[in-house]
């Protein structure tokens, strides 16, 4: 039996010059998923993340699904992104 596994980080270029694509927080959340997306793919899983920006939001995939957006403005994402990898604890429950 043969796998295929395939390691890459989506950012699409934003709708006018581009220069949005650079945001400083695409680069924290390029810098969680890259490594992150190496390391599942070695261990044989095929579970590929990625960051879109698309108009004035980012979103969140997983194999292709989008798993969750925000407003680029938003200053929770790299908090949001964190928890949904396993990156941070989960506060507990109140």
């Amino acid at each position: 039996m043969t796998f295929f596994n395939r390691t890459f980080l989506c950012r699409a270029p934003d709708d006018s010059s581009g220069s949005d694509t650079q945001l400083p927080v695409i680069k924290r959340l390029e810098a969680l998923i890259v490594p992150l997306n190496r390391e599942r793919s070695s261990s044989g899983e095929v579970s590929i993340y990625s960051i879109v920006k698309q108009d004035q939001k980012i979103i969140f995939m997983e194999n292709s699904q989008a798993v969750a957006d925000w407003k680029v403005d938003n200053p929770k994402i790299e908090q949001h992104v964190r928890l949904m990898l396993g990156l941070e604890p989960q506060s507990p429950a109140l």
